[in-house]
């Protein structure tokens, strides 16, 4: 009788039913946060992208119209009008979510920034140039447990040589 109670024992280890149940159980919380984490970067690549093609966009448009390259204003709201793909007004520009800064300078073909007019060590004359910057945050759902912040900033540059 203590040997068919000890097979009983032994028998109920070897029951493989649900097993699947509960190795998914297990692995299902790792599959989800991996989920949560690339729509996190996903979300967070399109995001800068899209800052960097309306950087890119509004500083190209100086290449049609050089005049109003020293006009700042100007060309911030257009960076901020290929974000959104909408007019832009400067009154509305305080409560986007997206900042632009531009900027006129001058400076040589090796990188270096002099002042207007100066002649660069070639012997050529400085060129004058517009950065334009648009700096933008996306919200990273898995950072918080990490760093204590959900936010990250992404900032994005494109500078062209108007003269």
């Amino acid at each position: 009788m203590i040997k068919l109670s000890t097979l009983r024992v032994l028998s109920l280890f070897s029951c493989i039913r649900g097993m699947a149940a509960v190795e998914f159980a297990i692995v299902a919380p790792m599959l989800a946060l991996m989920l949560v984490g690339a729509i996190d970067l996903g979300m967070a690549y399109v995001q800068a992208q899209r800052l960097e093609s309306a950087a890119h966009t509004g500083t190209q448009r100086l290449l049609h119209d050089p005049i109003t390259a020293s006009d700042t204003t100007l060309v911030e709201l257009q960076g901020l009008e290929e974000y959104f793909n909408r007019a832009v007004t400067d009154g509305e520009r305080g409560a986007l979510e997206v900042t632009a800064a531009a900027r006129n300078f001058c400076g040589c073909p090796d990188s270096t920034e002099t002042t207007c007019g100066s002649t660069c060590s070639g012997g050529e004359a400085a060129g004058t140039f517009v950065e334009l910057t648009l700096v933008g945050t996306t919200n990273m759902t898995l950072l918080q447990p990490f760093t204590g912040q959900n936010d990250i900033t992404l900032t994005r540059t494109s500078i062209v040589r108007v003269q």
